[in-house]
C-alpha cells in the first residue's frame, strides 16, 4: 500500500549502515542515540524568532545550550549519543557537548 514510501535498496543499505556506526558508537548506553538536523548557521542571531505574547515582544534564539535542555526536558539521558548533520566541530557547539558528551557531528 506505501510502497512509494519505501527507500531503493541503495539508499536503505546507506540508512542502516549509517544507524549502524550511530549503534555501535553508543554501545555505552545500549544503543540509544538521537540524530539532530542542526547546522551552526542556525544558532546565530539572525536564528532568532519574534514572538508576541500578552502584547511584549520576545525574541527566542535557538542555541546549542537550548537545544541540551530541550533533548534532557524529553527524556534523553546524559549518556545519550547526539549525532549532528553539523559537518566539522564549531565552538559554539561546546555547551551542547557540556551537556551530552557524546556529541558528534558528520
Amino acid at each position: 500500500m506505501y510502497e512509494s514510501l519505501k527507500p531503493q535498496r541503495e539508499l536503505q543499505e546507506l540508512i542502516d549502515s549509517m544507524v549502524g556506526t550511530l549503534r555501535s558508537m553508543s554501545k555505552k548506553t545500549n544503543g540509544r542515540f538521537v540524530s539532530v538536523d542542526l547546522h551552526v548557521e542556525m544558532l546565530t542571531e539572525t536564528s532568532c524568532k519574534l514572538l508576541e505574547s500578552s502584547g511584549h515582544n520576545k525574541r527566542w534564539c535557538y542555541n546549542s545550550s537550548k537545544i541540551g535542555e530541550f533533548l534532557k526536558k524529553i527524556g534523553f539521558h546524559e549518556d545519550t549519543t547526539v549525532y549532528l548533520t553539523q559537518t566539522g566541530w564549531d565552538t559554539s557547539l561546546n555547551a551542547l557537548r557540556n551537556v551530552f558528551p557524546n556529541t558528534f557531528t558528520k
